[in-house]
């Protein structure tokens, strides 16, 4: 269970990360003017991919867990169940904290962009956990 989870994280951080680091390798290729330039553009990569993990990992703790516990004990667990949990939670949690930590509703709207990444990178997450659940339970051993 604990490999289907952890699977699920990474797929759902690699997605969430993937348009930050292809735009940042971009700016990198397109604004060569020196080494400095690069480096300092490389130092902020490595928080393209931090920041989608740590929310990935938070959200499938706090609304993924509850989600499927819930899924399974009234027996609404499927592979869309997952990915609409997972999208509409993506979406939510980032401009949910952008809220809480500005203390105004408007941020929300202004974080229309990282919502979208959120909502990837939640329908991912919830498809390979569905996936990574279903592959393990057929290869567990039956009795």
């Amino acid at each position: 269970m604990f490999r289907a989870y952890f699977k699920a994280v990474m797929a759902g951080a690699i997605a969430g990360a993937a348009v930050p680091v292809i735009m940042l390798a971009a700016a990198m290729v397109g604004s060569f003017s020196g080494w400095n330039d690069i480096a300092s553009m490389a130092g902020i990569a490595p928080l393209a991919i931090f920041v989608p993990f740590v929310l990935v990992i938070a959200s499938s703790l706090v609304v993924g867990v509850p989600a499927t516990l819930i899924m399974k004990r009234f027996g609404w667990e499927s592979e869309d169940a997952y990915a609409y949990t997972g999208a509409i939670a993506g979406f939510l949690v980032p401009g949910s904290i952008l809220v809480i930590v500005e203390r105004s509703i408007d941020i929300f709207w202004n974080a229309l962009p990282v919502g979208i990444l959120g909502l990837l990178s939640g329908v991912v997450t919830g498809r390979t956990w569905w996936r990574a659940c279903r592959s393990a339970s057929i290869a567990a051993p039956m009795g």
